[in-house]
């Protein structure tokens, strides 16, 4: 067969016009990459200027904002494009940034695309341990729907109590000498069962987030199993990740740190105790938590916001905080609780700081 010279002829004509959309295209992706590249250090420099700025809430909102610009300028991101808010939603420990910016193509105006509009935004917050009050308590039940149930006798509570839920009292001559705040009561309640004061209807308080991972990324010792200490004296400093179930038993422990599980935390027969005025040691478990034994010394704090947290055993004494989704139903007798102060002070210097958006 014999081309036509007429084919030929044409596909001379089209090749210059395909080799200009190839080029185009291939330009394009590379316009493409130089703007994504721009987006990564935008949106890093508005991270890093939130969380410098942060540091700054909720007393120096205005040093915040300023501190902000610096940050970006440092981070090669002009002052001026960036808007800086706080308080933000409302919240005075939150600061919000953002920045938009239009990159012109250096390729793609051969197809028709001349630039790019890049928007990056950056909201930090800062966070405490004592969120919403749930630690300014010996007990904070979350729950509107669990029952908070106490039997038992002859025990004597020196702080405050909220219960989100319904209370239940099946012992006898407990003494409640500071603020007990619930929904409602089920049952009648013994004549010797003595409070100071009672607020029913009382106030909703909800749990904060519980930052799992935070814990885990800020963690000093990681176990991928379970973790025990038995028959030993023990100080936990930092934070322990446990990816299981903890097992405290006949043991003496202090320290600063908090042991943070997945699982289930089982403390028994074991004086948790501060030696120091800034010792505190705090457990927080994914899990439940239970506290059983006698003739023991619990000064710490104790949180479970999924699960439930257990108290058993009599003639022991706690200097604490417990907070949880719910509770089992606290039992034994001749046992005292309080609320240490020290709680709230030593749990308000430990914020964490971290990026929401």
């Amino acid at each position: 067969m014999i081309k036509s010279p007429k084919n030929n002829g044409q596909i001379i004509i089209l090749f210059p016009f395909v080799l200009i959309i190839i080029i185009g295209l291939l330009g394009l992706v590379t316009d493409l990459g130089h703007a994504y590249y721009i987006k990564i250090k935008m949106q890093q420099a508005v991270d890093a200027a939130t969380l410098a700025a942060v540091q700054e809430l909720p007393d120096n909102p205005e040093t915040a904002i300023e501190t902000a610009k610096y940050y970006s300028e440092l981070n090669e991101l002009d002052r001026n494009i960036i808007e800086v808010t706080t308080p933000y939603k409302s919240d005075p420990c939150k600061i919000h940034a953002a920045a938009s910016k239009q990159v012109n193509f250096f390729f793609a105006p051969i197809i028709g695309i001349n630039s790019m509009n890049i928007s990056v935004s950056s909201v930090a917050g800062i966070f405490y341990a004592n969120e919403n009050s749930i630690f300014n308590h010996i007990f904070c039940s979350a729950s509107k729907d669990e029952l908070f149930e106490i039997s038992g006798s002859n025990s004597t509570v020196h702080s405050s109590v909220h219960i989100n839920g319904t209370v239940k009292i099946s012992g006898s001559h407990w003494m409640f000498l500071d603020n007990f705040e619930c929904a409602d009561f089920n049952g009648k309640v013994d004549k010797s069962v003595k409070f100071k004061d009672l607020v029913v209807p009382g106030s909703f308080i909800p749990l904060p987030s519980f930052d799992i991972e935070g814990y885990q990324n800020r963690a000093t010792t990681v176990y991928n199993s379970d973790f025990t200490i038995s028959n030993s004296a023990a100080s936990i400093e930092g934070i322990i990740y446990v990816n299981g179930d903890v097992y405290i038993s006949d043991s003496n422990i202090r320290g600063q740190g908090i042991i943070v599980a997945t699982g289930n935390i089982y403390i028994s027969d074991s004086n948790i105790r501060h030696q120091a005025n800034n010792d505190l040691v705090c457990f927080y478990s994914l899990g439940d938590i239970e506290i059983s034994g006698s003739t023991q010394t619990f000064e710490g704090v104790a949180y479970a916001p999924e699960g439930m947290i257990k108290i058993s055993g009599s003639n022991n004494t706690f200097r604490a905080s417990f907070a949880a989704k719910y509770f089992e139903p606290i039992s034994g007798s001749y046992n005292t609780f309080h609320y240490d102060s020290r709680i709230k002070e030593i749990l308000e210097s430990k914020k964490s700081i971290k990026l929401i958006e």
